[in-house]
């Protein structure tokens, strides 16, 4: 994220959780938040909004940064096509499956 984003992210959060935060806190917020996407920091804060009374703590933002990364990532990942077994090869696993069973 670049500066003017992360200033956009703090001013949103000033928004939502009015009170005295000092200078030094902001700085160091900052340059934490640019470490991350903005629209990643933009959803986190949105659903923070939503169950925090007061300026959330650090780790809750990265907390929330990233369960918002891992709700965008897909929950299954495709497989890798197979070549199609010859019927030939289906009858020899067949064949070595039932070999196994029987020594079991």
């Amino acid at each position: 994220m670049t500066p003017d984003e992360a200033d956009h992210a703090l001013f949103t959060m000033a928004a939502v959780w009015p009170g005295k935060i000092d200078d030094s806190t902001i700085a160091v917020w900052r340059n934490r938040l640019e470490r991350y996407e903005f629209e990643h920091v933009i959803l986190a804060v949105d659903k923070l909004a939503d169950t925090e009374d007061w300026w959330p703590s650090w780790s809750k933002i990265s907390a929330g940064v990233a369960a918002v990364k891992r709700a965008q990532q897909p929950v299954f990942k495709a497989l890798p096509p197979a070549d199609p077994a010859s019927p030939e090869e289906v009858r020899e696993a067949l064949k070595a499956a039932r070999e196994s069973l029987r020594r079991v």
